[in-house]
């Protein structure tokens, strides 16, 4: 028997670091934003609340603007994990499941992963959505979270798991964002 896709109901969508200064160094960076962007749209379009991290925004910049739109809330860290903060934020409330997406995979995203494996959380990873400097070292990160536990997808197969069924009031628009 396989993992459970994760539930609307319970989800939360992390988009972590993905500011100004961040993005254009990574590996497929405007891409990568654009995925992102596609995971909050079509979360938004199905009640999943969607937070932001911003490490050290005064030195790396703010989310990058095609995200800030679709963000319900952006958290400030200074520590690579961000687990404390989305597990402190209201919007978690008792949901269960995290989607992670943004940068860098081996660092931030990463860390922020196994705390909340470790706290007990199902972690689902929109590995096209997240991304290193070095595409290695993303690899190498989705290759670690996939022996700790986490679930790695695109955002396609996300969304789609979040969607359920295609009478879904939504189908067409999350089809539409995925084309």
């Amino acid at each position: 028997m396989g993992i459970s896709g994760p539930d609307a109901r319970t989800a939360v969508v992390a988009i972590i670091d993905l500011q100004d200064r961040l993005v254009p160094a990574l590996a497929d960076g405007a891409s990568l934003v654009e995925r992102a962007a596609s995971l909050a749209a079509g979360a938004r379009m199905l009640g999943v609340p969607i937070i932001a991290t911003e490490q050290v925004p005064d030195k790396l910049g703010r989310t990058v603007a095609p995200l800030q739109p679709l963000i319900d809330n952006v958290c400030h860290k200074t520590r690579f994990s961000a687990v404390d903060t989305l597990l402190q934020h209201p919007a978690m409330g008792d949901r269960d499941t995290v989607i992670l997406a943004g940068c860098e995979a081996h660092v931030c995203v990463l860390q922020t992963a196994l705390g909340l494996l470790s706290s007990g959380r199902r972690v689902f990873l929109a590995a096209d959505a997240a991304g290193s400097r070095k595409p290695n070292d993303a690899a190498l990160a989705n290759d670690r979270l996939v022996a700790s536990g986490a679930v790695i997808g695109s955002v396609e197969m996300l969304l789609f798991e979040l969607l359920e069924d295609a009478s879904h009031p939504s189908f067409r628009s999350i089809s539409n964002l995925i084309k």
